[in-house]
């Protein structure tokens, strides 16, 4: 694979999105890590294997997604790959949601990963194409309470990355999904923590909790499952990568 290529990463501080960053490093790629806290994406770089660059940005704002670009592109020539992991999770019901709590759902979770997605596709046509993996959750098949406004962030996701197959059409572009399930090492989220005992009560309430497949995949995983679809040959496209796998080696 040539070294030459370049990922970009966002959530990459943490979780899900620093074992992407490390995956692909390994895997031979630059990688520019992105995401809200300066510290933890230097974590992540000083884990990287090769070349690696922290970029601290609020992803909802296109001004700072515009910056996070030009920065990337100034320091590496180039962006091949990105990788949209950076989300806002926190559980909620609707009907108790702060004006806050839904427009950062909104903000963090969607328009960041759009915001993103036209960034990527500019900077990746003036090299002739690239990848762009949108990372999803099995939550836009079967909604769990107190999840609900996230599952239908992640499903216009879902559809705007079908339309751009569309709108790509003819041009050296993969747009694919890597729809996940539980993760068996997932950073906790406060949020949900706190909530735990409400949100854990309807999900066994209403026999949603049995669709889960538990305790999950762990990042490691997930993130193997995405460099291989993003290494393959350039005329092997994946549009949908569906991750439903147990933790083997918790037993």
């Amino acid at each position: 694979m040539e070294k030459s290529r370049v990922a970009l990463v966002t959530g990459a501080g943490q979780g899900l999105g620093r074992a992407m960053a490390i995956a692909l490093s390994k895997a031979g790629l630059a990688v520019a890590a992105v995401g809200r806290t300066a510290g933890k994406l230097d974590e992540t770089v000083a884990m990287l294997d090769g070349k690696g660059l922290a970029i601290a940005a609020d992803l909802a704002d296109p001004d700072q997604v515009r910056r996070v670009f030009k920065t990337a592109v100034g320091e590496f020539g180039r962006v091949d790959v990105l990788i949209n992991c950076a989300a806002d999770y926190g559980p909620f019901r609707l009907d108790e949601a702060s004006d806050a709590q839904i427009t950062a759902m909104i903000g963090n979770s969607m328009l960041s990963a759009i915001f993103c997605m036209r960034e990527a596709i500019n900077a990746m046509r003036a090299i002739g194409g690239g990848d762009i993996v949108n990372i999803s959750t099995q939550s836009v098949e079967m909604p769990q309470p107190f999840m609900t406004v996230y599952a239908g962030v992640k499903s216009a996701i879902e559809t705007i990355s079908q339309g751009l197959r569309y709108e790509l059409k003819g041009e050296d572009f993969r747009i694919m999904v890597c729809q996940i399930g539980a993760i068996s090492d997932a950073v906790p989220n406060p949020a949900f923590v706190a909530m735990k005992d409400r949100v854990l009560e309807s999900w066994q309430r209403t026999g949603i909790i049995s669709m889960y497949a538990f305790p999950g995949t762990p990042t490691e995983g997930i993130a193997a499952a995405v460099v291989h679809a993003v290494t393959a040959p350039r005329n092997v496209y994946t549009p949908l990568i569906k991750l439903r796998g147990v933790d083997v080696a918790a037993g």
